[in-house]
Formats: structure tokens, C-alpha cells, sequence
């Protein structure tokens, strides 16, 4: 971690985090809680998620979709939180299939809930900003969808990006009336 817009870099692994191939991270406003997912080893098995309310001097293990621990063909895809720190959200992969689903915690990681709109299968990207909005884009069914209640209820977007199979990601603004797609060398507004 830096403290010091990257001058200097702390390795914050301590014992717990040694051996997990780290595969995507998340962080509250100031630092002070983290989010790590990951795996053992350099091919994905059984999954890990970790949650540091210290600013990673101390990690404990969480368990996204309630399954624990959860069985090797369950790898965690993605991970987002809020500002605060306490709402996360982790993009799981279902058995051996392409399916993904969104699960969502409201209390730093100690219970779960899927959101209604999984299985979604091959999705590419989620963002979570402001306190309540979440997005993503997926390739099936293709389309960017909104949810401004944590994921209870989604809603898709009025988009015609013929190219919205393969993005590869997406961020949106704080209130949601923005949201940027990328595609090979071409960057998407949608507002």
C-alpha cells in the first residue's frame, strides 16, 4: 500500500495473505478498509476473500454468496465497494459454467445476499459508486443494467453499442447518469 501517491510502497500481506495469488482489490475512501480476492497458487482453485478494516494490518476471511468455504470450481471474479467500506459486492462464477452472480453484503462482509438479477453468464464488468448504484455490462444477455437499490431490482439501459459483447470493463459516475464502456481501441459515453 502507499500512503504517498506512490512514492513508497508497504507490502501489507503479513502472514495471512502469503501464497494468495491476488486477482482484484477494493478500498474505501481513506484507506482504512480492504478488500482483497484471490487464490492459491498460479491457477485459480479453491477462492479466497479477504476484508482488513485496519488498513491491512490484520485480515480476515469472508465468504461471499454464504458458502463456505466455497468449493474450487467457485473462483471470484470481482469486487467492488462503497465509499464507506461497509456495502461490498464480489462477482462469483458458478461451477464449471460461465455463469457469474452479484453478491452483495451490507455488513462489511459478514453476510450475504445474491442479487436478483444472477446467474448472469460472461460478464465483463461492475462498478459500484455513489451509496447505492451499482452496473454492469455482461454479454447475455448483452446490455448495460442499473440498479439504484443494491441490486434488488435491476434496469437495462437504452444502449446500442454493437461491440458490447467484448467490453472489457465499466466505471460510471457517482449518481449514475454517466457510465463509460471500453472496446479495443474505442471508449464508450453513456449518459
Amino acid at each position: 500500500i502507499s500512503t504517498d501517491s506512490g512514492t513508497s510502497w508497504t507490502d501489507i500481506t503479513n502472514n495471512i495473505l502469503a501464497g494468495i495469488h491476488v486477482t482484484d482489490i477494493a478500498m474505501n475512501f481513506d484507506g482504512s478498509i480492504l478488500y482483497v480476492l484471490g487464490h492459491p497458487g498460479a491457477t485459480p482453485s479453491s477462492a479466497r476473500c479477504y476484508i482488513s478494516i485496519d488498513g491491512g494490518t490484520v485480515w480476515t476471511r469472508i465468504f461471499p454468496g454464504n458458502v463456505n468455504p466455497p468449493p474450487s470450481n467457485m473462483p471470484y471474479v470481482d469486487i467492488k465497494c462503497n465509499a464507506i467500506g461497509d456495502v461490498v459486492m464480489v462477482v462469483y462464477r458458478v461451477g464449471l459454467t460461465v455463469n457469474r452472480v452479484v453478491s452483495i453484503s451490507s455488513d462489511y462482509g459478514a453476510t450475504w445476499t445474491d442479487s436478483s438479477f444472477a446467474p448472469v453468464t460472461t460478464m465483463t464488468g461492475m462498478d459500484y459508486s455513489g451509496d447505492n448504484l451499482m452496473a454492469f455490462a455482461s454479454t447475455a444477455p448483452a446490455g448495460l443494467f442499473m440498479s439504484n437499490n443494491r441490486g434488488a431490482t435491476w434496469i437495462e439501459q437504452d444502449i446500442t453499442i454493437s461491440a458490447l459483447s467484448a467490453t472489457e470493463g465499466i466505471a460510471i459516475n457517482s449518481d449514475g447518469s454517466k457510465a463509460i464502456i471500453p472496446y479495443r481501441n474505442t471508449v464508450y459515453i453513456y449518459s
